[in-house]
């Protein structure tokens, strides 16, 4: 596991890593998957769920706003939010235009929940340094449930970990 210092987390800050899942030939859906670790990079919830994308960025940004609901519900609001998506990224850049249509919609809805609190960055990692929270996603694609985990973890996302 990579330090926090590499990946751009503040020193004591916990993080939450997000990924979706998205297969347009595949009957099931999108799913998305989280990881919320503490500030040693230690596992404190895991969740997996199904989403409801039209392609890869739009499930992407589902994931991060369902995540960022899920952190406000648990009192988890100081964390840093890291997807996988460059292109989320750039689309919620300072002064980037947000899109019409379902993915400016839910990036909108990003915004209004970070309105008002302490949610102290989004941002991208790349995707390799994200596995379990991949696997996560494609738990909540498959499976089209919510699960919810605090441990002891399934033993194929503790091998990620």
């Amino acid at each position: 596991m990579m330090n926090q210092r590499s990946r751009r987390i503040p020193n004591g800050s916990r993080w939450v890593e997000i990924r979706s899942s998205f297969h347009p030939h595949d009957m099931n859906g999108t799913g998305g998957g989280f990881i919320l670790r503490d500030a040693n990079g230690r596992p404190l919830l895991a969740e997996a769920f199904p989403t409801n994308g039209f392609n890869a960025l739009h499930a992407e940004a589902l994931a991060l706003r369902q995540t960022m609901e899920v952190m406000i519900e648990i009192g988890e609001e100081n964390v840093v939010f890291c997807h996988g998506s460059p292109v989320l990224q750039q689309r919620m850049a300072p002064g980037a235009q947000i899109p019409s249509g379902r993915v400016g919609q839910v990036l909108l809805e990003c915004f209004a929940l970070q309105e008002g609190r302490t949610m102290p960055e989004i941002t991208y990692w790349p995707r390799e340094n994200l596995a379990a929270a991949s696997w996560l996603a494609e738990c909540g694609r498959r499976c089209q449930q919510r699960c919810r985990w605090t441990g002891p973890w399934p033993p194929e996302l503790e091998a990620l970990f």
